[in-house]
Protein backbone atom coordinates (compact mmCIF):
# COMPACT_ATOMS: atom_id res chain seq x y z
CA UNK A 1 0.00 0.00 0.00
CA UNK A 2 1.35 3.41 -0.98
CA UNK A 3 1.12 5.39 2.26
CA UNK A 4 4.02 7.88 2.44
CA UNK A 5 4.99 9.40 5.75
CA UNK A 6 5.83 12.64 3.94
CA UNK A 7 3.36 13.98 1.40
CA UNK A 8 4.23 16.23 -1.52
CA UNK A 9 2.16 19.07 -0.03
CA UNK A 10 4.36 19.11 3.08
CA UNK A 11 7.45 19.58 0.89
CA UNK A 12 6.07 22.54 -1.07
CA UNK A 13 7.23 25.18 1.46
CA UNK A 14 10.77 23.78 1.26
CA UNK A 15 10.74 23.89 -2.54
CA UNK A 16 9.47 27.48 -2.53
CA UNK A 17 11.77 28.78 0.22
CA UNK A 18 15.03 27.10 -0.87
CA UNK A 19 15.63 29.55 -3.80
CA UNK A 20 15.08 32.50 -1.44
CA UNK A 21 17.60 31.06 1.00
CA UNK A 22 20.11 30.41 -1.81
CA UNK A 23 19.72 33.96 -3.14
CA UNK A 24 20.28 35.38 0.34
CA UNK A 25 23.36 33.21 0.89
CA UNK A 26 24.87 34.21 -2.48
CA UNK A 27 24.35 37.90 -1.68
CA UNK A 28 25.88 37.61 1.78
CA UNK A 29 28.73 35.15 1.12
CA UNK A 30 31.04 36.41 -1.62
CA UNK A 31 32.73 33.01 -1.97
CA UNK A 32 29.41 31.49 -3.10
CA UNK A 33 28.44 34.33 -5.41
CA UNK A 34 30.29 32.87 -8.39
CA UNK A 35 28.66 29.48 -7.79
CA UNK A 36 25.24 31.08 -8.03
CA UNK A 37 21.82 30.23 -6.59
CA UNK A 38 20.86 27.85 -9.39
CA UNK A 39 23.67 25.42 -8.57
CA UNK A 40 23.00 25.75 -4.85
CA UNK A 41 19.31 24.96 -5.36
CA UNK A 42 20.18 21.87 -7.36
CA UNK A 43 22.68 20.73 -4.73
CA UNK A 44 20.26 21.24 -1.84
CA UNK A 45 17.62 19.37 -3.83
CA UNK A 46 19.95 16.39 -4.26
CA UNK A 47 20.69 16.35 -0.52
CA UNK A 48 16.94 16.45 0.11
CA UNK A 49 16.36 13.51 -2.25
CA UNK A 50 19.09 11.44 -0.61
CA UNK A 51 17.63 12.22 2.83
CA UNK A 52 14.14 11.20 1.74
CA UNK A 53 15.47 7.96 0.27
CA UNK A 54 17.51 7.07 3.37
CA UNK A 55 14.47 7.64 5.58
CA UNK A 56 12.21 5.60 3.25
CA UNK A 57 9.94 8.55 2.53
CA UNK A 58 9.78 8.17 -1.27
CA UNK A 59 6.58 6.74 -2.73
CA UNK A 60 5.00 6.29 -6.15
CA UNK A 61 2.51 9.07 -5.47
CA UNK A 62 5.30 11.42 -4.33
CA UNK A 63 7.27 10.78 -7.52
CA UNK A 64 4.19 11.29 -9.65
CA UNK A 65 3.41 14.62 -7.96
CA UNK A 66 7.02 15.74 -8.37
CA UNK A 67 7.08 14.92 -12.09
CA UNK A 68 3.78 16.69 -12.74
CA UNK A 69 4.93 19.78 -10.83
CA UNK A 70 8.16 19.93 -12.86
CA UNK A 71 6.06 20.26 -16.00
CA UNK A 72 3.91 22.99 -14.47
CA UNK A 73 6.95 24.99 -13.32
CA UNK A 74 8.57 24.88 -16.76
CA UNK A 75 5.31 25.82 -18.47
CA UNK A 76 4.86 28.87 -16.24
CA UNK A 77 8.51 29.91 -16.33
CA UNK A 78 9.15 29.87 -20.08
CA UNK A 79 6.76 32.69 -21.12
CA UNK A 80 7.88 34.83 -18.16
CA UNK A 81 11.51 34.40 -19.15
CA UNK A 82 10.72 35.43 -22.72
CA UNK A 83 8.58 38.50 -22.02
CA UNK A 84 11.64 40.78 -21.76
CA UNK A 85 13.40 39.23 -24.77
CA UNK A 86 14.51 41.35 -27.72
CA UNK A 87 12.75 39.18 -30.32
CA UNK A 88 13.75 41.34 -33.29
CA UNK A 89 17.38 41.21 -32.22
CA UNK A 90 17.12 37.44 -31.80
CA UNK A 91 16.58 36.91 -35.53
CA UNK A 92 20.22 37.78 -36.16
CA UNK A 93 21.20 34.82 -33.93
CA UNK A 94 18.51 32.34 -35.01
CA UNK A 95 20.30 30.87 -38.02
CA UNK A 96 23.54 30.38 -36.12
CA UNK A 97 21.76 28.65 -33.23
CA UNK A 98 19.87 26.33 -35.58
CA UNK A 99 23.12 25.41 -37.33
CA UNK A 100 24.85 24.80 -33.98
CA UNK A 101 21.95 22.54 -32.93
CA UNK A 102 22.26 20.51 -36.13
CA UNK A 103 25.97 20.03 -35.33
CA UNK A 104 25.05 18.87 -31.82
CA UNK A 105 22.48 16.36 -33.09
CA UNK A 106 24.80 14.93 -35.74
CA UNK A 107 27.60 14.63 -33.17
CA UNK A 108 25.36 12.54 -30.90
CA UNK A 109 24.32 10.24 -33.76
CA UNK A 110 27.86 9.70 -35.05
CA UNK A 111 29.33 8.93 -31.62
CA UNK A 112 26.43 6.57 -30.79
CA UNK A 113 27.27 4.50 -33.88
CA UNK A 114 31.06 4.54 -33.48
CA UNK A 115 30.96 3.82 -29.73
CA UNK A 116 28.66 0.84 -30.36
CA UNK A 117 31.33 -1.00 -32.40
CA UNK A 118 33.25 -2.45 -29.40
CA UNK A 119 29.95 -3.70 -27.91
CA UNK A 120 28.71 -5.58 -31.00
CA UNK A 121 27.80 -9.15 -30.02
CA UNK A 122 28.31 -8.49 -26.30
CA UNK A 123 25.22 -6.44 -25.38
CA UNK A 124 21.72 -7.77 -25.96
CA UNK A 125 19.41 -5.48 -27.96
CA UNK A 126 22.26 -3.02 -28.51
CA UNK A 127 20.58 -1.55 -31.58
CA UNK A 128 17.49 -0.63 -29.57
CA UNK A 129 19.59 0.81 -26.74
CA UNK A 130 21.64 2.88 -29.21
CA UNK A 131 18.53 4.26 -30.87
CA UNK A 132 16.87 5.20 -27.59
CA UNK A 133 20.13 6.73 -26.32
CA UNK A 134 20.15 9.03 -29.34
CA UNK A 135 16.52 9.87 -28.65
CA UNK A 136 17.41 10.70 -25.04
CA UNK A 137 20.24 13.04 -25.99
CA UNK A 138 18.46 14.83 -28.84
CA UNK A 139 15.07 15.52 -27.27
CA UNK A 140 14.70 13.60 -23.99
CA UNK A 141 11.94 11.26 -22.82
CA UNK A 142 9.32 11.84 -25.58
CA UNK A 143 11.90 10.87 -28.20
CA UNK A 144 12.99 7.81 -26.20
CA UNK A 145 9.38 6.67 -26.02
CA UNK A 146 8.93 7.20 -29.76
CA UNK A 147 12.08 5.19 -30.61
CA UNK A 148 11.01 2.45 -28.16
CA UNK A 149 7.71 2.10 -30.02
CA UNK A 150 9.35 2.23 -33.45
CA UNK A 151 11.92 -0.48 -32.60
CA UNK A 152 9.47 -2.59 -30.55
CA UNK A 153 11.80 -2.46 -27.53
CA UNK A 154 10.69 -3.97 -24.23
CA UNK A 155 9.75 -1.93 -21.18
CA UNK A 156 12.80 -3.33 -19.36
CA UNK A 157 15.08 -1.97 -22.09
CA UNK A 158 13.29 1.37 -21.93
CA UNK A 159 13.78 1.58 -18.13
CA UNK A 160 17.42 0.56 -18.52
CA UNK A 161 18.06 3.39 -20.98
CA UNK A 162 16.15 5.80 -18.74
CA UNK A 163 18.43 4.90 -15.81
CA UNK A 164 21.63 5.54 -17.76
CA UNK A 165 20.12 8.74 -19.14
CA UNK A 166 19.50 10.05 -15.61
CA UNK A 167 23.02 9.27 -14.42
CA UNK A 168 24.90 10.63 -17.43
CA UNK A 169 22.69 13.73 -17.64
CA UNK A 170 23.42 14.53 -14.00
CA UNK A 171 27.16 14.26 -14.61
CA UNK A 172 26.80 16.42 -17.71
CA UNK A 173 24.76 19.03 -15.81
CA UNK A 174 27.44 19.15 -13.12
CA UNK A 175 29.98 19.97 -15.83
CA UNK A 176 27.71 22.64 -17.32
CA UNK A 177 27.12 24.23 -13.94
CA UNK A 178 30.82 24.40 -13.08
CA UNK A 179 33.54 24.62 -15.74
CA UNK A 180 31.97 23.96 -19.15
CA UNK A 181 31.42 27.62 -20.04
CA UNK A 182 34.95 28.62 -19.03
CA UNK A 183 36.41 25.78 -21.11
CA UNK A 184 34.24 26.69 -24.11
CA UNK A 185 35.36 30.33 -23.95
CA UNK A 186 39.00 29.24 -24.18
CA UNK A 187 38.39 27.45 -27.48
CA UNK A 188 35.55 29.38 -29.11
CA UNK A 189 34.71 32.95 -30.05
CA UNK A 190 33.07 35.16 -27.41
CA UNK A 191 29.37 35.88 -27.68
CA UNK A 192 28.70 39.23 -29.43
CA UNK A 193 26.91 41.13 -26.66
CA UNK A 194 25.47 44.59 -26.93
CA UNK A 195 26.44 46.93 -24.14
CA UNK A 196 23.04 48.29 -23.21
CA UNK A 197 22.29 47.57 -19.60
CA UNK A 198 18.75 46.41 -20.32
CA UNK A 199 20.02 43.30 -22.04
CA UNK A 200 23.21 42.68 -20.07
CA UNK A 201 23.07 40.41 -17.06
CA UNK A 202 25.57 41.58 -14.50
CA UNK A 203 25.61 38.75 -11.99
CA UNK A 204 25.65 40.73 -8.74
CA UNK A 205 23.05 43.26 -9.92
CA UNK A 206 20.95 40.37 -11.21
CA UNK A 207 20.88 38.75 -7.78
CA UNK A 208 19.97 41.96 -6.01
CA UNK A 209 17.03 42.54 -8.36
CA UNK A 210 15.19 39.52 -6.95
CA UNK A 211 14.27 41.60 -3.90
CA UNK A 212 12.27 43.86 -6.25
CA UNK A 213 9.75 41.02 -6.65
CA UNK A 214 8.42 41.96 -3.20
CA UNK A 215 7.76 45.63 -3.98
CA UNK A 216 3.94 46.14 -3.85
CA UNK A 217 3.82 48.13 -7.10
CA UNK A 218 5.81 45.40 -8.86
CA UNK A 219 3.58 42.65 -7.46
CA UNK A 220 0.53 44.23 -9.12
CA UNK A 221 2.17 44.38 -12.55
CA UNK A 222 3.70 40.93 -12.18
CA UNK A 223 0.24 39.59 -11.40
CA UNK A 224 -0.81 40.73 -14.85
CA UNK A 225 2.23 38.97 -16.32
CA UNK A 226 1.29 35.80 -14.46
CA UNK A 227 -2.27 36.01 -15.76
CA UNK A 228 -0.94 36.38 -19.31
CA UNK A 229 1.39 33.42 -18.70
CA UNK A 230 -1.50 31.29 -17.44
CA UNK A 231 -3.44 32.16 -20.59
CA UNK A 232 -0.51 31.12 -22.80
CA UNK A 233 -0.13 27.85 -20.86
CA UNK A 234 -3.86 27.11 -21.11
CA UNK A 235 -3.97 27.72 -24.86
CA UNK A 236 -0.75 25.72 -25.43
CA UNK A 237 -1.94 22.70 -23.46
CA UNK A 238 -5.38 22.87 -25.08
CA UNK A 239 -3.98 22.97 -28.62
CA UNK A 240 -1.51 20.17 -27.80
CA UNK A 241 -4.47 17.89 -27.12
CA UNK A 242 -5.15 17.98 -30.86
CA UNK A 243 -1.86 16.26 -31.80
CA UNK A 244 -0.54 12.72 -31.38
CA UNK A 245 0.65 11.84 -27.85
CA UNK A 246 4.28 11.41 -28.99
CA UNK A 247 4.33 15.00 -30.31
CA UNK A 248 2.53 16.58 -27.35
CA UNK A 249 5.58 17.73 -25.36
CA UNK A 250 7.24 19.17 -28.45
CA UNK A 251 4.04 21.01 -29.35
CA UNK A 252 3.63 22.50 -25.87
CA UNK A 253 7.25 23.75 -25.77
CA UNK A 254 6.86 25.20 -29.26
CA UNK A 255 3.59 26.98 -28.39
CA UNK A 256 4.91 28.30 -25.07
CA UNK A 257 7.98 29.69 -26.84
CA UNK A 258 5.89 31.21 -29.63
CA UNK A 259 3.45 32.71 -27.11
CA UNK A 260 6.24 34.28 -25.09
CA UNK A 261 7.87 35.64 -28.25
CA UNK A 262 4.63 37.16 -29.54
CA UNK A 263 3.94 38.89 -26.22
CA UNK A 264 7.51 40.22 -26.12
CA UNK A 265 6.83 42.11 -29.34
CA UNK A 266 4.51 44.44 -27.40
CA UNK A 267 6.22 47.23 -25.50
CA UNK A 268 3.61 47.11 -22.69
CA UNK A 269 4.60 43.51 -21.97
CA UNK A 270 8.32 44.10 -22.33
CA UNK A 271 8.12 47.04 -19.94
CA UNK A 272 6.73 44.94 -17.07
CA UNK A 273 9.69 44.87 -14.67
CA UNK A 274 11.25 41.69 -13.25
CA UNK A 275 9.36 39.16 -15.37
CA UNK A 276 12.70 37.48 -16.07
CA UNK A 277 13.51 37.30 -12.36
CA UNK A 278 10.13 35.79 -11.54
CA UNK A 279 10.66 33.20 -14.27
CA UNK A 280 14.13 32.42 -12.95
CA UNK A 281 12.75 32.03 -9.44
CA UNK A 282 10.42 29.33 -10.81
CA UNK A 283 13.42 27.71 -12.54
CA UNK A 284 15.25 27.65 -9.18
CA UNK A 285 12.22 25.92 -7.66
CA UNK A 286 12.41 23.54 -10.64
CA UNK A 287 16.09 22.81 -9.91
CA UNK A 288 15.38 22.18 -6.23
CA UNK A 289 12.54 19.83 -7.10
CA UNK A 290 14.51 18.06 -9.87
CA UNK A 291 17.45 17.54 -7.53
CA UNK A 292 15.18 16.11 -4.83
CA UNK A 293 14.09 13.37 -7.24
CA UNK A 294 17.62 11.93 -7.21
CA UNK A 295 17.75 8.42 -5.78
CA UNK A 296 20.16 5.48 -5.96
CA UNK A 297 17.53 3.41 -7.80
CA UNK A 298 19.01 4.37 -11.17
CA UNK A 299 22.31 2.76 -10.16
CA UNK A 300 20.78 -0.66 -9.43
CA UNK A 301 21.30 -2.26 -12.86
CA UNK A 302 24.45 -0.51 -14.04
CA UNK A 303 26.95 -2.41 -16.19
CA UNK A 304 30.37 -0.93 -16.83
CA UNK A 305 30.12 -1.50 -20.58
CA UNK A 306 26.88 0.40 -21.03
CA UNK A 307 27.85 3.09 -18.53
CA UNK A 308 30.95 3.82 -20.60
CA UNK A 309 28.84 3.73 -23.77
CA UNK A 310 26.43 6.39 -22.51
CA UNK A 311 29.26 8.52 -21.14
CA UNK A 312 31.01 8.25 -24.53
CA UNK A 313 27.87 9.45 -26.32
CA UNK A 314 27.39 12.47 -24.04
CA UNK A 315 30.96 13.66 -23.67
CA UNK A 316 32.30 12.35 -26.98
CA UNK A 317 29.56 14.19 -28.85
CA UNK A 318 30.22 17.29 -26.75
CA UNK A 319 33.90 17.29 -27.77
CA UNK A 320 33.03 16.81 -31.46
CA UNK A 321 30.39 19.54 -31.21
CA UNK A 322 33.04 21.82 -29.68
CA UNK A 323 35.52 21.12 -32.46
CA UNK A 324 32.92 21.62 -35.19
CA UNK A 325 31.83 24.87 -33.52
CA UNK A 326 35.41 26.11 -33.55
CA UNK A 327 35.78 25.20 -37.22
CA UNK A 328 32.48 26.90 -38.15
CA UNK A 329 33.08 29.93 -35.87
CA UNK A 330 30.18 29.29 -33.49
CA UNK A 331 30.57 31.31 -30.30
CA UNK A 332 30.94 29.74 -26.84
CA UNK A 333 27.51 30.68 -25.52
CA UNK A 334 25.64 29.41 -28.58
CA UNK A 335 27.64 26.18 -28.47
CA UNK A 336 26.80 25.51 -24.84
CA UNK A 337 23.13 26.50 -24.97
CA UNK A 338 22.51 24.22 -27.97
CA UNK A 339 24.50 21.43 -26.31
CA UNK A 340 22.24 21.67 -23.25
CA UNK A 341 19.13 21.83 -25.47
CA UNK A 342 20.25 18.58 -27.08
CA UNK A 343 21.60 16.56 -24.14
CA UNK A 344 19.19 17.74 -21.43
CA UNK A 345 16.20 19.13 -23.43
CA UNK A 346 14.69 22.67 -23.47
CA UNK A 347 13.52 22.80 -19.82
CA UNK A 348 17.18 23.06 -18.77
CA UNK A 349 18.01 25.84 -21.25
CA UNK A 350 17.11 28.62 -18.76
CA UNK A 351 19.43 27.00 -16.23
CA UNK A 352 22.34 27.14 -18.69
CA UNK A 353 21.52 30.73 -19.68
CA UNK A 354 21.58 31.72 -16.01
CA UNK A 355 24.91 29.96 -15.44
CA UNK A 356 26.41 31.84 -18.40
CA UNK A 357 24.81 35.11 -17.31
CA UNK A 358 23.42 35.64 -20.81
CA UNK A 359 19.67 35.79 -21.31
CA UNK A 360 20.13 36.67 -25.00
CA UNK A 361 20.74 33.01 -25.84
CA UNK A 362 17.61 31.86 -24.00
CA UNK A 363 15.28 32.08 -26.99
CA UNK A 364 17.91 30.56 -29.28
CA UNK A 365 18.29 27.60 -26.93
CA UNK A 366 14.55 27.01 -26.65
CA UNK A 367 14.10 27.24 -30.41
CA UNK A 368 17.03 24.87 -30.97
CA UNK A 369 15.47 22.45 -28.50
CA UNK A 370 12.33 22.25 -30.62
CA UNK A 371 14.56 21.16 -33.52
CA UNK A 372 15.85 18.39 -31.28
CA UNK A 373 12.33 17.24 -30.43
CA UNK A 374 11.46 17.16 -34.12
CA UNK A 375 14.64 15.48 -35.41
CA UNK A 376 15.43 13.18 -32.47
CA UNK A 377 12.91 10.51 -33.44
CA UNK A 378 14.29 10.24 -36.98
CA UNK A 379 17.91 10.21 -35.83
CA UNK A 380 17.20 7.63 -33.12
CA UNK A 381 15.48 5.24 -35.51
CA UNK A 382 18.22 5.75 -38.14
CA UNK A 383 20.98 4.98 -35.60
CA UNK A 384 19.08 1.92 -34.31
CA UNK A 385 18.77 0.48 -37.84
CA UNK A 386 22.43 1.27 -38.58
CA UNK A 387 23.67 -0.51 -35.42
CA UNK A 388 21.41 -3.48 -36.18
CA UNK A 389 22.87 -3.69 -39.70
CA UNK A 390 26.35 -3.68 -38.11
CA UNK A 391 25.40 -6.76 -36.09
CA UNK A 392 24.10 -5.15 -32.89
Amino acid sequence: MDDPLISFVSLIPIYLLTPILCLYICLKVSALRNIGPVILCYGIGILMGMTLEQSNQISVSLKSSQEETLGVLVALALPLLLFSTDVRGWFSQAGKAAFAMVLALLSVAVVAIVAAIPLLGDVENLWQIAGMAVGAFTGSTPNVAAVKTATDASSDTFLLVHGYDIITSMIYLLLVMTVAHRIAKRFLLPFGRDKDTDETMDHEEHLEQYSELLIPARIKRLSLALALTALIVGVSVGLAELVNESFKTMTIILLLTAGGMCCALFQKVRSIPNTYHLGMYLIMVFCTLAGSMFTSEAFAKISLELMLYFLAIVFGSMVIHLLLSRFTRIDADTFLITSVASICSPPFVPVAAAIMGNKKVLLSGLSAGVIGYAAGNILGIAVALTVRAMGG
